[in-house]
């Protein structure tokens, strides 16, 4: 799953060390012209889906098919989205394919190109190009690829482009039968409560996820990317959103939350992911971490969900560490490849999913 399946924060965003490599590299120096590249039809789009992901093992492949066919026929996926490259402009055989998807909040997921022939290198740049063409003109900042597989040329391919490696992404699970017996509808530890987000406390959300933000450990090299406003567009659309999925975390002791945690669920797997936890710098070293990652089990067992996932960058030890003491374990790591497309906004990061 594409968190999103789960999921990506934030020194000031003019400590980037990557703005130099990034202004290098680009579309330009590839001189494509990519007149041949066209959407796959509908009656071609399954053999273009199993060259894309070709790379999968067989019953993975054909189970992800499915779910992008599904997809594309509810409308979830536009058509031109799974852009093919053909020979000349009539022809059906294809000689590479790629899949992108523009998500809410001016973000994009890009799926990387894949040919009949690895060494199809030409063709691959010229999909590569006219993608990155076709985000920026519809106003993406900031696009990621969390490929299954990326052979060495490929992952070339993606740099040559001015995507660079961000992380590599922990996917941490808890099962249905590790929940805990649910006896009261109320969220709360011993040091810690979880209060319902509601809309008329927009502003105060902004506020505290931008103030989480501060000193972060997850992906901080991507600050400065998507307004706090964009940021929370793109939460909002992962899974069947409402707004008392959030929550606001208190002490008992203090008067103002001293952190939040975002949920998603998706009714279509029954599964309920932690999109986001953070924690106002003030109240960090406590060990609250652990505390919300508790209660969010409770809720996802409250919502008589399968199981409850979280991604999060491998390098922050104490978010790690937090979740493994919660009950969450390792399910799956990806590499994850990012490039910033747009100038940058405000002082704010985008989801690392």
């Amino acid at each position: 799953m594409f968190t999103t399946a789960a999921t990506l924060s934030a020194p000031r965003s003019d400590s980037n060390p990557y703005p130099s490599f990034l202004r290098k590299q680009g579309l330009k120096k590839l001189k494509i012209m990519p007149k041949h590249i066209k959407p796959v039809p509908a009656l071609h789009r399954r053999d273009a889906l199993r060259l894309l992901l070709r790379e999968q093992p067989d019953e993975f492949r054909e189970n992800n098919v499915k779910h992008f066919s599904h997809l594309f026929e509810n409308q979830s996926l536009q058509p031109d989205w799974l852009l093919g490259l053909y020979p000349d402009v009539d022809a059906e055989s294809l000689e590479a394919v790629m899949l992108y998807q523009i998500l809410p909040g001016n973000t994009a997921v890009v799926w990387v190109p894949t040919s009949p022939l690895e060494e199809s290198t030409d063709q691959r740049h010229e999909l590569f190009a006219e993608v990155m063409q076709r985000l920026e003109k519809n106003g993406v900042k900031f696009a990621q690829s969390a490929p299954d597989h990326l052979p060495v040329g490929f992952r070339d391919d993606l740099l040559n482009i001015g995507f660079f490696h961000l992380a590599n992404l922990l996917y941490l699970v808890v099962l249905r039968d590790q929940f805990p017996f649910k006896t009261s509808e109320e969220f709360k530890t011993s040091r810690l409560r979880l209060v319902p987000f509601s809309p008329e406390r927009e502003l105060e959300l902004q506020n505290i996820v931008e103030e989480s933000y501060d000193g972060t450990l997850d992906c901080p090299e991507i600050s400065g990317v998507l307004t706090t406003e964009e940021v929370l567009v793109g939460y909002r659309a992962q899974g069947d959103y409402r707004p008392e999925r959030w929550f606001f975390a208190t002490t008992e002791d203090a008067s103002e939350p001293v952190g939040v945690l975002l949920m998603s669920f998706y009714t279509e797997t029954n599964t309920a992911e932690l999109t986001y936890m953070g924690i106002c710098p003030s109240a960090r070293g406590a060990g609250l971490g652990a505390d919300i990652a508790e209660l969010a089990i409770e809720v996802a067992a409250s919502w008589n969900a399968d199981q409850l996932v979280v991604a999060v960058d491998a390098r922050n030890d104490p978010a790690v560490r937090a979740y493994q003491r919660s009950g969450f374990n390792g399910w799956m790591q990806r590499e994850v490849y990012v490039k910033t497309i747009a100038p940058k906004s405000s002082a704010t990061p985008p989801p690392c999913h």
